[in-house]
């Protein structure tokens, strides 16, 4: 299986879409899209489509009103937070 064991399908994925301004969110589609197209990919790799979660609930919003960093998650309580995998 590559890189991702068995323990990892056992977890839930969260996507975080970026957040965007209305006008980056209008002209800038492709790139909207590419990152809804994680959660389709990592369906592929195997996680059921009931683990992964889609977070976009700042897209359209200024920057002006947007979090310093993407928002806590209840499946990240008991941990120290996303990770980040190269």
């Amino acid at each position: 299986m590559g890189k991702i064991a068995a323990s990892h399908l056992e977890r839930k994925a969260c996507v975080y879409v970026r957040q965007s301004s209305m006008v980056q969110a209008q002209h800038h589609r492709e790139s909207t899209q590419r990152q809804y197209n994680l959660r389709e990919r990592a369906i592929t790799l195997g996680l059921r489509a009931g683990q992964v979660e889609v977070i976009n609930e700042d897209q359209g919003q200024s920057a002006l009103r947007a979090r310093p960093q993407p928002p806590r998650h209840p499946a990240w309580e008991n941990e120290s937070g996303p990770t980040e995998t190269r």
